[in-house]
């Protein structure tokens, strides 16, 4: 991916809508291309085999964040990481 992509979206969502986009990005990490697209607006990611995955959560005054970061490079220069978490209902 020679030249820089950014693309940016933000919305209201019911969790139906949530469940159905964190589905989509199951089938992509499993087809290893990310295809990101609104209105004008789209990027094609390819999908590295080693993926650095962050995950943050707050809560303040009643406001819920919860924050998932993913983070490969073209080339598999990431080392994995030891240590696992826990995510459950």
């Amino acid at each position: 991916m020679g030249r820089d992509s950014k693309f940016s979206y933000e919305s209201l969502q019911d969790v139906k809508s949530i469940q159905d986009y964190f589905k989509a990005l199951l089938d992509c990490f499993e087809k290893k291309r990310i295809i990101l697209a609104s209105g004008e607006e789209e990027v094609v990611f390819p999908v590295a085999e080693l993926i650095k995955l962050g995950i943050k959560a707050k809560k303040k005054d009643g406001e819920y964040k919860l924050t998932i970061k993913l983070e490969w490079k073209d080339k598999n220069t990431l080392a994995p990481e030891q240590g696992k978490i826990s995510i459950s209902a």
